[in-house]
């Protein structure tokens, strides 16, 4: 039978409107929380609680950015180097710049960041990490065996 009450047999809680609800989903985004601790929040902070399937409807029916719906390449490498021209000593990595343009909303995978920053500035890894490259080791002694080490 039908229930047209609309009721689930669930307490939801309180059905935020929809200004606020969208502007938590927003900030959830910008921290970049994984969807279980964004459920969580939304149940402690606007007593509302539901399950992961209807917070993707929620992310699809309001645009939520995540970083599987990255902007453009070109809009996306515009915004990355648009962070790197802030950093003239180079010392900010992908992590850093990634972290950034998430709290100015815009979602983009670490790859991509990676790969554009090292497209545009290709001296910049060397700059963060001098000792990167592991020096050339010599074979060990020991394992010449005893027979070769004793004086005859």
């Amino acid at each position: 039978m039908v229930d047209l009450t609309g009721a689930n047999g669930y307490d939801n809680g309180t059905v935020p409107s929809e200004e606020d609800l969208i502007a938590a989903l927003q900030q959830y985004a910008r921290e970049r929380l994984p969807l279980q601790r964004r459920i969580q929040r939304l149940g402690a902070e606007l007593n509302y609680h539901i399950k992961k399937s209807k917070l993707k409807q929620l992310n699809a029916k309001y645009n939520i950015p995540t970083a599987r719906k990255p902007p453009p390449l070109p809009t996306s490498t515009t915004l990355i180097c648009g962070q790197m021209a802030n950093d003239p000593h180079r010392r900010r990595g992908p992590n850093a710049i990634k972290k950034q343009l998430a709290l100015e909303g815009f979602q983009i995978p670490r790859a991509v960041v990676r790969a554009v920053m090292h497209d545009n500035d290709p001296i910049g890894p060397s700059l963060r990490y001098p000792n990167w490259k592991s020096r050339n080791q010599g074979k060990h002694k020991s394992l010449e065996g005893p027979e070769q080490n004793r004086p005859s």
